[in-house]
Order: structure tokens, then C-alpha cells, then sequence
């Protein structure tokens, strides 16, 4: 054809037969191919790609037919141009998932064909309504948009055929992918072709290239379908030959399977049964009977029979567990009582599975009974047995507390009064073996709350390092009078605030703490605190923020055994057991631990040598909290930025975390580890003309104390003008006059807390009077909030806590009337107002729940309230609840602790403005 285009470029008609040819060739292999592709979608699974590949070739095809017969002009390029057009848009649809109905599959490329006939029978007969689709020699718009949309549909749907060949690599995709690739080109080489030039010719040629190649596709998919049609059909046969063999190996292993459940039937120990929900029949088996005494012919297969026998208490409980199970298809798993031949009931365990049909009723529902009368005696007893073991660590509880009560409570008035040394220090150490007593009681208590599985952690927002502050300097006097360095740090990385149970952790600082200060001899106990990454899976708290912190304490003490280093967590047990060991305790401390950090989802462990010191680490996971503390966690003041301070410890521990501490807020850090270098590092500062502002000094240092220091500086030209805090690990006596004569700003006893130390260096640089900073050990004093005069009712058996009681609330000028038990309290509640009523819980004759309930019915009658707060040694999990429950408004556990009582007896005051008024006297 191009070789006549070359030499007769002028004899047009002559390559109308070649054209008709052609075209005639592309659609009758078009609608071949259709016909292929309409037949693989019957006998195999339909593919949607191949669905749309039929409607663009049956569209194509049929309209190829009429472009061959059609004489050049408008409809001989609108029929071309449509059928591109055609084309080119279903085959873009491979990128589209629908139809993947089998219907629509097969529907779908006999109504393209029908339209696109439809299409062409129209052009021919009604050639007018064709638009024109050339002008003087060169295409219209019309034809160049018909062309260029059909080849970029055909571009788009070679895309897809080729990434479905770099995923599967399958030759059909290769052979589409080049098909669509042809018919692309075709189209833009129409487009850019003049009509009889040699473009057009080849445009023609690409076409029928593109179809032979789908037809190659078309015919090879064909007979691929056809082998595996033959192939299937020899398996067909082969499995029909089968067939009589596997019915009949089936038939024998169903007789067999049906003897074995006969077999497993009549020798289980439970009782089946199989309801027809629809008629109401039951199949009961013989075991089923037999379990509630009965031989087969006298039990009716009914439900009824089950039914009548449940025990009047069961029967409505558990027929709403059968019909939620049947309607909300919930687990049916309950316990009841049958009625049994002998008219004795037996506890049975019921468990069962229904069937539901397609409108969702329940047909058919089968299961089980499980005799458990022994397995409900026995956990009955279980059941009494721990509630006797709870009464009696109530009691113990309460037995050993009162007297604990009286002993703590008479040390610390005594300790309020004027003694002398030695008196003060007897005392001292009634009131610290009290403690101790106290503690030992707390922790068998707390042991026994955990093996019942009562602890329920609390989950509050606070500070971690004001807990770990106030922790640290609860043992400081402990330490100093060890003559122990005590010190503690927490990482920056840490959040300030965190969600948790505050008092659990507390407990577990404390006695790890503890622990290390008292096996400690010398040196010092650190504790550490950081954040650990978070593992992946790791549990999250409803906000989704948690955080896994490590805590390491270490001490240098006396170290522990390899051997024994995994039997200390163990309960009652120490490294040191026998009975002439050096330190004392109940061995419970370290299991508590142990147990509530698994409950924190955490864990502990310990490295440690003899001789060397030992060092606990745990991990505790934790929320982070959403609070925000200007004083902890916001900026830096601009009082404290760049100013030096010079840090003077002997102590390694201690300089490093100070120093950390003071970079973090932008100060300058200078440190010496002695008196002498911190006079050299003074001389050396002031002669280069900057001087040191702030002196940070320990107090307790071999050579020169912290005072001969201070003393020593001032005495220096520049050194009037320094601010010094003094930190001490306890106040000795003469110490304040010092200190004021060497005109020191404050003394902070150590472990001092970060924020306790950033405020006071604040003020100190602000200058603030010397008067306003000074802070010492707290004092027992009891509190001095202030409280107006009132009439309470004291409700206590015990003579001994009555003395203690009366004691404390006269000396805070309140009137007491005393009531030995229930019945006194009560008798008086009647004959005279009170402003405040502290009961007793465990009280002969009427207890403290007893007569607040007693009072509270006399109360509503008479419409009038006293406040009643339990004063009582019972102490476990649920003892606070009970009491409010019962009516009361507070809650004091024993042995009662001066400020605890004065801040309950304060939350029932009258306020201040109305004291006149509201007070009743007495």
C-alpha cells in the first residue's frame, strides 16, 4: 500500500478495496475476539478488566464494519472516528472495578454492540445528521477530539496492562499491553495524517496489527480455556469413579463416629441434652437422668421436666440467662439447683449452644450439666474461710492498733512539752519503736490485702518530684543521724506531673529508701529517677500518653549475696535469717513491692556484691499528666540566668546533681569539693573581677565545715556581698546563731528539692529578708490553722485512747464528753446538741456503725444533723466506705496522728464570720 501511495499518489479509488480490506479484517477480528472473551466469561470466573476489553472491541469492530464500506467524506471519518472514540473510552474502563456481576458481565458487550449498529445504521441511512468532520483538506476540531480522546483512553488502559504484567508477568497482559500501545498510536497518527497520505496508511496497518494481536490473545485464552475445560472433565470423571468408594469409607466412619459417641455418651460424667426449641422436645441422655436419679422411661423428654425441677430460687434467674441467650445470642454458661428422685437438690453447671435459621429464631439449642454440689461445698468453704481470715486481721488490726494509738499518740504530746535532753530522747525513741511497730503492722496488712487481690491502684494526677522530695526528706533525719549522705535525681526528660497512684509509690520510695539507709554503715544512699523508651504494644491510659520510668537506688552498704539476691523479694524472707542476724524486720517489704509494681506493670531487680553496696532498679509505667506548674516546669526567670554560683560539697553525688540542677536554669555553675579549693576558686574569680554571687555550701565537711567557710569568705575583700545558702543534712545545735552571725541568707536541709532550692535562690538574689527565708526541720507541733472552741462527743471504749483523745481536743480548747460505747453515744446525742461526734467503730454492747445508724433514724425525725467522724483501728481495703456508708462524714484510722485529727475536726468548724452564732455550748 505505501509503495502505491509512493508511485500513484493521485489514484485515490484505487485504495478504497485496500481500505475496505483492512477494516473489514479489524472488525470481523474484533467481534471474533468479543466473541471469544462473551464465551470465557461463561465457563470461567468473571474478570472485569476483560469485560471492558469486549465492549471497546465490540463496539470498535462493529463500527469498523460500516467505516469499510462508507466512501470518503464526513461519514467515512465519523465512523472511524467513533469507533476510536468508543474504543479508547471502554478500554480506559480496566481501571474499573464494576461490573463484576456474571449478569452484567455477559450483558454488557451485546449492548455496546447493539449501539455502536445502532450508530452506524443511523450514519448510513440518515448521512445529514453526521457533523462535519473535514474542512478544505484538513480535519475539524470534531475529528481531532473524537482521535485524540480515543488514543489517550487507549495510552491510559496500556498503563494498566502493564503494571499487571510487572506484578503477574502473564503474556495475555503483555499482549494487551501492546495492543492498546498500537491502537494509541494509531489514533494520534490519524490525528496528525492528511486524508490518502502515506500516514493514513500505516494508521491503518498499526490497527491491524493491534487486532491480530488480540486476536492471538483471543484464540490462545480460548484454547486455554478449552484445555482446561477437557482437563477438568477428566478429573470429573475420575472423581466419579471415586465417588461409590469415598460414600461408602464415609458411610463406615459415620456408623463409627456415631458408636463412639453412643460410647462417649453413656461413659462421660456429665449430662447431655439437645432441645428442639420449635416443638419443645428433649433429648435427655441416660447419664443426664441418672445424675438426678432416674431411669430412662421415668424422666420425660420434655422441657417441662427440666423446667419443674429448677429450685424456686434458680428458676427465674436462669431462665433469663437461656432466653437472653436465644434471642441476643449471650453466652449460656449458669449455675442452678435440681430437684432430684430423692427430693434433695444438687448444684449443677449448665453450658449449651443454640442454633439460630436464617430469619434469626432459634431452632435448636444443645449442651451439658455438670454435677459441682462438692466443687460449691468446698468453694463455700473457701469463701468462709477468708471471711474469717478478714474478720481476724480486723481484729488484729484493731487489737494491736489501740494500744499503738495510745502509745504514739501520749509520745507526741509528751514531745510537745518542755523536757529536758535526755527525757526528750527517751521519748523520742518510745515514739520511733511505736513507728516501727506501726510499719511492721502496715506492711503484714498490706501483704495480706495483695495475696486476697483487694489492691486497687489509684489513678491521680501529682507531682513527681515534689513526691520524691518530700519522700527523701522524710528520711533525712534517719540518714543524717547515720551520718549517710542522702540524695536524689531526677532525669529533665521526666514529665513533672504524672497520673498514678501517688501513695503506692510513695510506699514502695520509702522502703527501698528505707532499706538502703538501714543496712548502710557509711556513704551514701542516690536515688535516681528516668524515662525508659516505651516498648511497642505498651498499654495506654484512656488520653493515650503513658510513660515507663526507672528508678535506681543505690546505697553503699553492705551489699548482698549472689544467692540471695532473688529470695529477698520472696515474702518473710531476709538474706540474713537466722535469729541472731543485726537488722530486723518482717521480711514483707520487698515482696510488697514486688507485687505492687507488677500491679504498675512494672517489675523489680537488684545488682549488688558484698562489701560493694547494692542497687535496687524498678520500672513503673505510669500516665503523663496534663497539668502545668510555672514553679517546676516553666521558664526561667531572668533573676537566675547567667548568674555564677559556686557549689562546695564533698561529696561527689551531691555536687553533680547540683550542678545539673543549676545549668538547667541558665546559672553558672562553679563547684569545689572542698573548703580550700572553694577559697581558691574565690581568690582566682575576684581577681579576674568576676565575682561570685551565690554560694551553695554543705555544712558537714572534713577540714573546714561550711561555716568556717562562710566565715573565711567574708572576711575577703568581695566576699560581704555573696549570698549563701547553707545545706545541711541536719540542724545541730548552735547552728542558727551561726549562721546568722556569718549572715547567711537560709539553711535547707538536704535532700533538698528542686523547687524548694530554685525559690529560695530567687528570693536570696531578690533580696528578700534574711527573716522571711530561713527554713528548719518541721517541728510535731500540732497544726495551728486555726479552729473555734467545740462541743464533741467522744465515743470510745478503750480508757487508755479516751485519756489521749481528751488530751488533744482540750488542749485545742475544745469541750469533750465522753461515751464508753454505742448506747452512752446515742443516750447523749438525745439529751444535748454536739457540734462534733468521733465514734469509735468496735465498741461493746453497740458499735460505732450501729449507733450512727441509731442516731441518724433519730436525726429524721427530729430534722436535725451532727457531724460524725470514725475514729477506728480497722484499717483494711473497704473499712473508709463502710463507715461512710453507714452515715458518717469522716474517717480517722489509728493510731491517730495530731495534724490528721485537727484537719478532720477543722473540715466541721464553723466559719470564722459566724463563731458566735453556730457554736453550741456546751
Amino acid at each position: 500500500m505505501a509503495v502505491v501511495q509512493l508511485y500513484f499518489p493521485t489514484a485515490s479509488f484505487i485504495h478504497l478495496p485496500l481500505h475496505s480490506l483492512l477494516e473489514t479484517m479489524g472488525g470481523a477480528m474484533a467481534l471474533t475476539i468479543v466473541g471469544i472473551l462473551v464465551a470465557r466469561q461463561r465457563v470461567g470466573a468473571t474478570e472485569p478488566h476483560r469485560v471492558w476489553m469486549a465492549c471497546a472491541l465490540a463496539g470498535m469492530g462493529t463500527l469498523d464494519l460500516f467505516h469499510a464500506g462508507a466512501l470518503p467524506g464526513d461519514r467515512f471519518i465519523w465512523l472511524h472516528s467513533v469507533a476510536m472514540l468508543v474504543g479508547g473510552l471502554f478500554f480506559l474502563g480496566v481501571w474499573i472495578r464494576w461490573p463484576d456481576s456474571p449478569k452484567w458481565a455477559l450483558r454488557l458487550p451485546v449492548l455496546v454492540f447493539l449501539a455502536a449498529l445502532g450508530v452506524g445504521l443511523a450514519s448510513s441511512i440518515w448521512p445529514g445528521m453526521v457533523p462535519a468532520m473535514s474542512q478544505h483538506g484538513r480535519f475539524t476540531v470534531t475529528t481531532r477530539i473524537l482521535n485524540i480522546t480515543g488514543g489517550i483512553g487507549f495510552g491510559l488502559a496500556s498503563l494498566f496492562f502493564v503494571r499487571r504484567f510487572h506484578r503477574h508477568a502473564g503474556r495475555d497482559d503483555w499482549l494487551f499491553a501492546v495492543t492498546t500501545q498500537l491502537f494509541a498510536g494509531a489514533g494520534l497518527l490519524f490525528e496528525l495524517s492528511a486524508l490518502w497520505d502515506a500516514g493514513w496508511w500505516w494508521w491503518h496497518l498499526l490497527r491491524l496489527v493491534a487486532y491480530t494481536a488480540a486476536c492471538v490473545f483471543a484464540v490462545s485464552a480460548y484454547m486455554a480455556t478449552e484445555y482446561e475445560l477437557r482437563h477438568v472433565n477428566r478429573r470429573l470423571t475420575n472423581l466419579n469413579r471415586n465417588l461409590d468408594r469415598v460414600v461408602a469409607n464415609r458411610t463406615a466412619e459415620l456408623r463409627a463416629s456415631e458408636e463412639r459417641f453412643a460410647l462417649a455418651v453413656r461413659g462421660s460424667t456429665d449430662g447431655l441434652w439437645d432441645w428442639n426449641v420449635t416443638t419443645g422436645e428433649v433429648y435427655y441422655s441416660p447419664r443426664f437422668k441418672e445424675l438426678l436419679g432416674y431411669a430412662d422411661a421415668e424422666f420425660p423428654d420434655v422441657f417441662s421436666s427440666f423446667e419443674s425441677r429448677l429450685h424456686p430460687e434458680d428458676g427465674e434467674a436462669t431462665l433469663a440467662v437461656l432466653q437472653a441467650h436465644l434471642e441476643k445470642r449471650g453466652d449460656y454458661d449458669v449455675e442452678y439447683r435440681l430437684l432430684t428422685k430423692s427430693q434433695g437438690y444438687r448444684w449443677f453447671r449448665a453450658r449449651g449452644q443454640a442454633i439460630w435459621d436464617e430469619a434469626g429464631r432459634a431452632t435448636r439449642m444443645a449442651g451439658s450439666i455438670t454435677d459441682i454440689t462438692a466443687m460449691r461445698a468446698a468453694r463455700d468453704a473457701t469463701e468462709a474461710a477468708n471471711r474469717a481470715k478478714s474478720e481476724f486481721l480486723a481484729n488484729m488490726s484493731h487489737e494491736i492498733r489501740t494500744p499503738l494509738n495510745a502509745v504514739i499518740g501520749i509520745s507526741e504530746l509528751m514531745l510537745d512539752t518542755e523536757l529536758d535532753e535526755r527525757q526528750r530522747e527517751q521519748m523520742a525513741m518510745v515514739l520511733e519503736s511505736g513507728e516501727s511497730l506501726l510499719g511492721i503492722v502496715n506492711e503484714i496488712l498490706d501483704f495480706s490485702k495483695i495475696e486476697a487481690g483487694r489492691v486497687e491502684l489509684e489513678q491521680a494526677e501529682f507531682s513527681l518530684r515534689e513526691l520524691l522530695g518530700d519522700t527523701m526528706k522524710s528520711l533525712a533525719f534517719r540518714a543524717s543521724r547515720r551520718g549517710l549522705e542522702l540524695a536524689y535525681h531526677v532525669h529533665p526528660d521526666v514529665p513533672e506531673f504524672l497520673v498514678g497512684d501517688p501513695a503506692r509509690l510513695r510506699q514502695i520510695l520509702l522502703n527501698l529508701a528505707g532499706n538502703a539507709i538501714k543496712f548502710t554503715d557509711c556513704g551514701e544512699v542516690v536515688m535516681r529517677v528516668f524515662c525508659q523508651r516505651d516498648p511497642p504494644g505498651s498499654e495506654e491510659l484512656p488520653n493515650g500518653r503513658t510513660v515507663e520510668l526507672q528508678c535506681d537506688v543505690s546505697d553503699t552498704g553492705i551489699g548482698i549475696p549472689a544467692d540471695k539476691q532473688e529470695m529477698i523479694f520472696e515474702a518473710f524472707t531476709q538474706a540474713d535469717g537466722s535469729t541472731t542476724r543485726r537488722f530486723g524486720g518482717t521480711g514483707l517489704g520487698l515482696s510488697i513491692c514486688a507485687r505492687l509494681l507488677a500491679l504498675m506493670s512494672g517489675r523489680i531487680w537488684v545488682d549488688s556484691r558484698p562489701g560493694h553496696g547494692s542497687t535496687f532498679h524498678f520500672t513503673a509505667r505510669f500516665g503523663i499528666g496534663s497539668a502545668a506548674d510555672p514553679s517546676a516546669a516553666g521558664s526561667t526567670p531572668e533573676i537566675l540566668r547567667g548568674v555564677p554560683v559556686l557549689i562546695v560539697d564533698d561529696n561527689a553525688t551531691n555536687r553533680l546533681i547540683l550542678e545539673e540542677t543549676i545549668r538547667h536554669w541558665d546559672m553558672e555553675a562553679l563547684s569545689a569539693a572542698s573548703a580550700r579549693d572553694a577559697l581558691e576558686l574565690f581568690d582566682r574569680r575576684q581577681a579576674k573581677d568576676r565575682p561570685i554571687r551565690l554560694l551553695l555550701t554543705d555544712v558537714q565537711m572534713p577540714e573546714l565545715d561550711g561555716f568556717m567557710l562562710c566565715e573565711q569568705i567574708r572576711r575577703r575583700p568581695g566576699g560581704t556581698s555573696m549570698a549563701i545558702i547553707a545545706l545541711t543534712s541536719g540542724v545541730r545545735q548552735g547552728d542558727a546563731g551561726r549562721a546568722r552571725q556569718l549572715g547567711v541568707a537560709a539553711q535547707l536541709i538536704k535532700p533538698v528539692k528542686p523547687s524548694e532550692l530554685r525559690q529560695m535562690i530567687g528570693a536570696v538574689l531578690a533580696d528578700i529578708p534574711r527573716d522571711a527565708l530561713t527554713a528548719g526541720p518541721a517541728k510535731r507541733a500540732a497544726p495551728v490553722t486555726p479552729c473555734p472552741p467545740l462541743c464533741i462527743l467522744l465515743a470510745e471504749d478503750s480508757a487508755l485512747n479516751q485519756k489521749l483523745a481528751v488530751s488533744l481536743l482540750t488542749k485545742w480548747g475544745h469541750t469533750v464528753t465522753v461515751a464508753t460505747n454505742g448506747q452512752e453515744a446515742l443516750a447523749a446525742i438525745t439529751q444535748q446538741p454536739f457540734d462534733l461526734v468521733l465514734m469509735d467503730v468496735q465498741m461493746p454492747e453497740m458499735n460505732g456503725l450501729e449507733a450512727t445508724a441509731a442516731i441518724r433514724r433519730w436525726e429524721r425525725s427530729h430534722g436535725s444533723h451532727v457531724p460524725i467522724v470514725a475514729l477506728t483501728a480497722h484499717a483494711l481495703q473497704g473499712d473508709r466506705e463502710r463507715c461512710l456508708e453507714a452515715g458518717m462524714d469522716g474517717y480517722v484510722s489509728k493510731p491517730i496522728r495530731q495534724e490528721e485529727l485537727h484537719q478532720a475536726i477543722l473540715a466541721f468548724c464553723p466559719r470564722p464570720a459566724g463563731l458566735d452564732q453556730n457554736v453550741v455550748k456546751c
